[in-house]
């Protein structure tokens, strides 16, 4: 839902920039597609790791607290 959520706002970027800076370069423009288009692109890579999470986790929506902290892969950072 975040990937989602995050490239719906991305998407609106590009038409902001245009309308605060309506004679905005063609060399400017392009340049903002290509990193934009890499940002949606990694976006839409991003997979959640559900193996850490119950039936009943996803059915109410919490994740199980014991589960996470058996799993030595989380990032705390």
């Amino acid at each position: 839902m975040v990937a989602i959520a995050l490239r719906t706002r991305v998407d609106s970027w590009l038409p902001k920039l245009k309308m605060a800076w309506p004679d905005m370069p063609p060399e400017q423009i392009e340049v903002l597609k290509r990193e934009l288009a890499m940002a949606l692109n990694e976006l839409a890579d991003v997979k959640p790791d559900l193996s850490a999470y119950e039936d009943s986790d996803i059915e109410s929506g919490f994740a199980s607290l014991e589960s996470i902290e058996g799993d030595d892969t989380v990032n705390r950072s």
